[in-house]
């Protein structure tokens, strides 16, 4: 005949069988815990690569920073500077930032930093101001003071500018310009009207020892949009000549 079980040893087995499942609760929630861990390391993983991909590292970007500093002090010797705003462009894998001169503030310009090379475009900058100067203060007053139709002028670097020229102190008075003159809509009543206020121009600018390679007319009314361009093959043409050089850009029929 068996004998049963005491009190005791009942006892022993029912603390033992808590025991078990509480380890074994604690062995869950280990697991629970390390795949939460392994989760945020994944996350954190794939938001810095992303970080980085989009806005660069900050270790590179305190590099390309430097390598900036020596660069602009190398190239721009004895001048005060300060880099702003270093930024990560992701399309062309470079940084750049906006330089300005201490005592030049009104002319800023931009650093570009890659991994082949530095460069910046302070020259073309300047250039461009210069440029802009000289048809604020010279090219507009002597046409518009004479030509109530002319809407607006731009000028443009013609071929003979190039990047070696831009960097040396051009003087603006001796360079052949592109001109490009808007008229206002419906000004003319027709295009022998049109291509004598043309000639006028084209007069004024040559009395005033403008120079110019070229000087394109644009003009529109309800019916199209012309284009006469001046140049040194037709510029001393007459008005009937001129006419049969005009092109037609837009038709509004």
């Amino acid at each position: 005949m068996k004998r049963g079980k005491n009190n005791g040893e009942v006892s022993g087995e029912l603390v033992s069988m808590r025991r078990f499942w509480q380890w074994g609760g604690k062995i869950k929630m280990s697991i629970k815990n390390t795949k939460m861990i392994i989760s945020i390391g994944v996350l954190a993983v794939a938001f810095s690569i992303g970080y980085c991909l989009f806005f660069g590292n900050p270790i590179d970007k305190y590099k390309a920073r430097i390598r900036a500093e020596k660069y602009l002090a190398d190239k721009y010797r004895n001048v005060e500077f300060k880099i702003k705003n270093l930024k990560y462009d992701f399309i062309y894998g470079k940084y750049y930032g906006e330089v300005i001169f201490e005592k030049q503030k009104d002319l800023p310009f931009t650093v570009s930093i890659t991994k082949s090379g530095i460069y910046d475009d302070y020259e073309d900058i300047k250039y461009r101001l210069k440029k802009e100067q000289y048809k604020r203060e010279i090219i507009e007053p002597i046409i518009k003071n004479q030509v109530n139709e002319v809407k607006g002028i731009i000028i443009g670097s013609p071929s003979s500018i190039n990047a070696d020229l831009k960097s040396k102190d051009i003087n603006t008075a001796d360079v052949n310009w592109d001109i490009s003159i808007y008229y206002q809509e419906n000004a003319f009543s027709s295009w022998e009207e049109f291509t004598n206020k043309c000639i006028q121009v084209k007069n004024i600018l040559m009395e005033n020892n403008i120079l110019f390679s070229r000087i394109g007319f644009t003009y529109g009314d309800s019916n199209s949009v012309i284009e006469l361009v001046i140049n040194g093959d037709n510029s001393k043409m007459l008005t009937q000549q001129l006419i049969e050089q005009i092109r037609v850009i837009k038709s509004k029929e």
